[in-house]
């Protein structure tokens, strides 16, 4: 087979680093033809261990033959409907819909389909905006994020998003949106006790300061993500506080659960831990286990019917896919595999197996500075020989020496992500630790930063 591509006729841009590199480093025999479990195979034969699960989406693996069949079914029955411009959505849209607020967390009971994450965002800061605007608040537009988090990849994602390289990249940036800055246990008292006490402000109250500085009289939202980049969680009693401080000023709360939702994070969604509803729920990734693209916005009582009253804008704005009827088919069979086959639990013993492995696999490697696990959410902290965070070209060394092992793991600057379909086998919990051990043993941090 041919090895390397024809740099100048390869039609197919993608990735997100120059397609240089890419090109330079893969060719036709690394394309992938079929997947199967946990294990995703290649043109050349080669079968890799899927533990970053496609992009944190796949979590029943792949060839599902009752997704599938439920897709197929719909495609032949009937392959598109409109819920957009027209009224007429297909049943099984409806069907999904109806499921799927039964297993949200209490007080959601309305959905409004898109078809990404970074579009359930969106369409959730929209929603924000104009239902200050239908109560007669309409000096409420401001939405606030988190410094650190990442909420999607169109304009208003990027923009709730407290990333400052995506802002200098694609700026300049809508207007409206204020960054709050991330909660930092190591000077919170509440978070090293995981309860709030002396000893000086906590999180929360640097929290609600901020935001009084801002005018919560101007605030229509924050969004939060119950994790901060790839594996640090945001303390309970910090997610309790915003939801508090957003009902006193009549604030809503979003929740992006694009990555977390479906037991990524340990329970079905987050709010189950935290004990927190929000007032509007953002979902994709797992919910079709990547079988198709779909999102989610799943919406409270009073959200949805402030979108139907007498002279009031109601809510134009969405695509011609949203709902799409193959991925709602998709949708609603992963949806019934997870309460029937209790996927969630499942991860959960999945997930402490699997840390407490890492644990003692890694503990005394000195590339290693830590492992960490919030859920089915692994992260290890590589570092250098002075104990400081590996540089950038070693951690991508030890994502391609993986591979070249048969393991596919996620990488982001300093670490090395694991993020596995939540029914992977002892077995293959097994696999990924010694795969790990044997890179991270060989590797020379040093040498690797400077290729």
């Amino acid at each position: 087979m041919t090895k390397s591509w024809n740099r100048d006729t390869h039609a197919f841009w993608h990735g997100s680093v120059p397609m240089s590199q890419v090109l330079a480093t893969a060719g036709p025999d690394e394309t992938l033809v079929r997947g199967e479990g946990s294990w995703l195979v290649d043109a050349a034969g080669r079968r890799f261990l899927d533990a970053r699960a496609g992009i944190a989406n796949v979590q029943l693996g792949y060839s599902r033959r009752d997704v599938t069949d439920a897709m197929h079914r719909q495609a032949e029955t009937l392959p598109f409907t409109s819920t957009f411009r027209h009224d007429r959505p297909a049943r099984v849209i409806v069907d999904y819909a109806d499921e799927l607020t039964r297993a949200a967390p209490a007080g959601l009971t309305r959905v409004r389909f898109t078809h990404t994450g970074s579009a359930a965002v969106e369409a959730a800061v929209h929603m924000a905006r104009l239902y200050h605007r239908n109560h007669e608040r309409p000096d409420k537009q401001v939405v606030v994020g988190l410094q650190g988090a990442f909420h999607g990849s169109t304009a208003i994602g990027m923009a709730v998003s407290g990333i400052p390289m995506l802002h200098q990249i694609f700026g300049p940036m809508p207007a409206g949106f204020h960054h709050a800055a991330a909660p930092d246990p190591s000077s919170c008292p509440a978070c090293r006790d995981d309860e709030l006490g002396s000893g000086g402000p906590t999180c929360a109250d640097r929290f609600a300061q901020e935001l009084d500085e801002v005018g919560a009289d101007q605030i229509a939202a924050v969004v939060l993500s119950p994790m901060i980049g790839l594996g640090t969680p945001l303390p309970t009693h910090y997610v309790r506080a915003v939801r508090e401080y957003c009902d006193r000023n009549d604030i809503l709360l979003v929740l992006d659960e694009v990555t977390t939702g479906f037991g990524r994070f340990g329970p079905m969604f987050s709010s189950t831990e935290f004990g927190v509803a929000p007032d509007i729920l953002c979902l994709a990734k797992a919910i079709t286990a990547g079988y198709a693209a779909l999102g989610a916005v799943v919406v409270s009582e009073a959200v949805y019917q402030a979108f139907d009253q007498p002279g009031k804008p109601f809510f134009y704005h969405g695509s011609s896919t949203d709902a799409h009827p193959i991925s709602c088919a998709a949708g609603l069979a992963v949806l019934h595999a997870y309460q029937a086959e209790g996927v969630v639990e499942q991860g959960q013993a999945m997930a402490r197996r699997l840390h407490a492995k890492l644990s003692e696999a890694l503990a005394d490697n000195p590339n290693v500075g830590a492992v960490r696990a919030k859920g089915a959410l692994f992260v290890l902290d590589l570092v250098s020989p002075d104990g400081s965070p590996a540089p950038q070209p070693a951690v991508a060394e030890v994502q391609a020496r993986c591979a070249a092992q048969g393991l596919f793991v996620d990488h982001n600057i300093f670490v090395i992500g694991l993020v596995p379909p939540l029914n992977f086998t002892e077995d293959e919990e097994d696999l990924t630790v010694d795969v790990l051990d044997k890179v991270l043993r060989e590797i020379d941090v040093r040498e690797a930063s400077m290729r």
